[in-house]
């Protein structure tokens, strides 16, 4: 076996899914979760940062025209992947209410739907589009960003309860025609008989014409954490301000928002009540098992042809069967990465070691591991030096070095990055133990109890803390995802 030739050649992807789409359909998993999208079963879909969202997200946008083509879906994308977010024109001039928002929401939903399907269908008096039009809501060649800046002005320059509309019906098909007009949206307003048009009219003729023509429509939403990060206010008015009017639209059975998002940002807006939050039901969370785990790495490495010729496999029987997975999986890694009766088996030393204080197995940190140690391992082999055994393709000193870097990016680029309030805290326990209890934290971070509590229920809330009971006093443990970067001490201070 050429180790140095495979591993030089080989591919295992990007551990960030918006950086393989090219290659998505070859390394995704069709979890059970993507599934249950896919039968209509689910709308709202949570994951923590790195276990899959988007690659779940860009999966069903990539598949768009088989949706179209079998399920008469219509694949409706809400929000850029490559380009500036749609949702950035109201991060300098915010809406100040949680209902303004759900406004907005509603109207670009409204020009989407018209836009990629309504105009498809109907040309020639066509209400919705005059409406659209009169309301300066339509335009050529436009970006995401454009449209949702002009839902979003169009909300600022208007009355949102009752702007004035003129309407007519056309006498020989009971069709509304001659609207010089505008949109309400406001339940108390009475339509055509008021000289108003109220949105969810519009919303139920598309529904009606989505039923006519056997179609489904999907509003596809992501990447909503990262647009409003920063500013705690404006992500809270406008997720749930997205969420109200999720509820809105539920009514309209052929119209469906896919949004997903981060189970942390979920938590958030939710932690002062949401009184809403009881109704939205068509949910899933993303969660990773060790099989789904074994079978991700596996089907990374199947898809080179260096892996299978080696090895003497054929992917199709890999990819079918677990136990041939398994198999596959310890002929490339060694059985333990540390030799020893009481010591876990490879796999879930790797679990462990990536897993964040509250337990989530994240896809991204382990391909990161991998990506890791497939650059060490070639390094080592250059330089003429192979410890490897039984054939595999790495040797077991290299998993405590690639879980250097895999820390030191976790931490610098997500921890510090997205709670940078918390910063100065987390570096406090660089060379410290790696379990405290709460007087020794105290000591280390430099503040009276209460402040103390408080930080550490917010080293909890974000994964950096697991707090455990022994002989009935708490004592708070790093993980070992953590423990590299903080060179921390193993152990417990009292």
């Amino acid at each position: 076996m050429n180790k140095l030739n495979i591993l030089e050649n080989i591919n295992i992807g990007s551990r960030v899914a918006e950086e393989e789409r090219d290659n998505l359909n070859k390394y995704f998993i069709e979890t059970n979760e993507y599934k249950r999208t896919l039968k209509d079963e689910v709308d709202i879909i949570y994951g923590a940062k790195g276990t899959g969202k988007s690659a779940l997200y860009l999966s069903i946008l990539k598949n768009y025209k088989k949706l179209n083509d079998d399920e008469n879906i219509i694949v409706i994308q809400a929000e850029s992947m490559q380009e500036a977010s749609a949702f950035k024109s109201v991060v300098e001039d915010p809406p100040t209410s949680e209902n303004t928002f759900r406004n907005i929401w509603k109207l670009y939903f409204l020009v989407l739907l018209y836009e990629n399907f309504v105009s498809k269908y109907i040309f020639n008096r066509n209400y919705i589009r005059q409406v659209l039009f009169d309301s300066k809501l339509l335009g050529k060649d436009r970006s995401l960003m454009e449209v949702f800046s002009d839902a979003y002005r169009y909300i600022k320059n208007n009355s949102i309860n009752s702007v004035e509309a003129k309407m007519s019906l056309d006498t020989n098909t009971g069709i509304p025609n001659g609207i010089s007009g505008k949109i309400t949206f406001s339940d108390t307003v009475d339509g055509i008989n008021k000289g108003s048009v109220n949105i969810d009219k519009l919303f139920d003729s598309i529904n009606n014409l989505l039923a006519k023509k056997k179609k489904r429509a999907w509003l596809m939403l992501d990447r909503l954490d990262s647009v409003f990060e920063g500013n705690d206010t404006l992500e809270e008015n406008a997720i749930r301000g997205l969420f109200k009017a999720y509820l809105d639209m539920k009514k309209f059975s052929l119209i469906r928002e896919k949004i997903f998002l981060r189970t942390d940002i979920w938590d958030k807006i939710t932690k002062k009540g949401f009184r809403e939050a009881s109704h939205i039901t068509r949910t899933a969370n993303i969660e990773w098992t060790e099989q789904s785990i074994i079978n991700l790495i596996v089907k990374r490495f199947t898809e080179n042809e260096f892996i299978t010729r080696e090895y003497g496999i054929e992917k199709e029987k890999i990819i079918s069967d677990y136990k041939n997975q398994e198999n596959l999986f310890y002929k490339i890694f060694p059985e333990q990465v540390e030799k020893s009766e009481k010591k876990p088996v490879t796999i879930k030393w790797i679990i462990t070691r990536t897993s964040d204080a509250k337990g989530i197995i994240a896809p991204r940190e382990i391909i990161h591991l991998i990506i890791e140690m497939v650059a060490l391992q070639v390094t080592y082999l250059k330089m003429g030096k192979d410890n490897t055994e039984a054939g595999n393709l790495f040797e077991r000193s290299l998993f405590k070095l690639a879980l250097d870097k895999v820390s030191t990016v976790k931490i610098e680029q997500t921890l510090f990055a997205e709670y940078p309030d918390m910063k100065e805290y987390i570096q406090k326990f660089i060379q410290q133990k790696a379990t405290n209890s709460l007087e020794s934290i105290i000591r280390i971070i430099g503040k009276s109890k209460d402040k103390s509590t408080e930080i550490i229920d917010r080293l909890i809330e974000i994964g950096f803390f697991t707090k455990t009971q022994t002989d009935g006093k708490a004592f708070y443990n790093i993980p070992f995802l953590y423990r590299p970067y903080l060179n921390s001490i193993q152990g417990k201070s009292e």
